[in-house]
């Protein structure tokens, strides 16, 4: 059975003054579902996923989650942004991190509790690191932390810039498993914003070609063609991505 239309887009346009971010696009994400936004840089790829959230307007088009504007679902929209910035000088744990965050959703401190430990759970985190200061997580560490508080709330759409920027191959591959297992487990329709492309192909069930303008969508088997990859990253760089894909199973 076919997935319902979660997210619908049609003829979005973003300017900053004369300069267009993001260029008359359209398309939709099923309920459910994984899709990765690729596209080199300054394609407008965060542009797409900060209107999505609600957090800009478009200039024209129209964006509806679930039959909804974007910024009444706010509260049931988890974000991980590419970079999480702290002073890892200020002596904060990732209990007092989390509880935060719970108390500016209005829950009680032994609600705050029982939701951080179910998260921790969730996403593989043993209940012992509240009690670490930040600044004593690993990266990998620090990602499952950003995603356990993504999920605060019970959301129901996942928006992932670049989650695992700045990992190595053992982490990056830790957490995309992770994230198909909270989509499958739960639900939960996520958006991957990479530019990795192996990623697109082993987790997403669709995937978004852009560079200002919409070059594809679809599976990416069916559409991750030649010509969009010389599109996206030019002929001196589109072999080599090719190249790469040929060899992923």
């Amino acid at each position: 059975m076919s997935k319902s239309n979660y997210i619908t887009i049609k003829n979005i346009t973003k300017k900053y003054g004369d300069i267009v971010a993001v260029d008359d696009v359209s398309f939709v994400i099923p309920q459910g579902s994984i899709a990765t936004i690729i596209g080199p840089n300054g394609a407008g790829k965060s542009t797409l996923a900060k209107m999505i959230m609600g957090l800009i307007k478009p200039t024209s088009g129209s964006i509806s989650i679930d039959k909804k504007q974007p910024h009444t679902m706010r509260k049931v929209i988890g974000y991980v942004p590419q970079r999480f910035t702290y002073n890892p000088r200020v002596p904060i744990t990732v209990k007092e991190f989390f509880m935060l965050s719970l108390h500016i959703a209005g829950k009680h401190q032994h609600e705050q509790i029982t939701t951080i430990e179910n998260k921790f759970t969730d996403v593989g985190l043993p209940k012992n690191i509240m009690e670490k200061q930040l600044a004593e997580l690993s990266g990998g560490q620090l990602q499952r932390v950003l995603i356990a508080r993504s999920l605060l709330t019970d959301k129901q759409l996942l928006i992932m810039d670049e989650p695992v920027a700045g990992l190595d191959i053992e982490g990056r591959q830790s957490i995309h498993e992770l994230l198909k297992e909270l989509n499958s487990r739960y639900k939960v329709t996520i958006i991957l914003i990479s530019h990795e492309l192996d990623v697109v192909f082993k987790y997403s069930d669709n995937v978004l070609c852009i560079n200002k303008r919409m070059l594809c969508h679809g599976i990416p088997k069916e559409v991750l063609t030649e010509d969009v990859l010389a599109q996206m990253y030019g002929m001196q760089h589109h072999a080599h991505y090719h190249h790469e894909c040929e060899h992923k199973t």
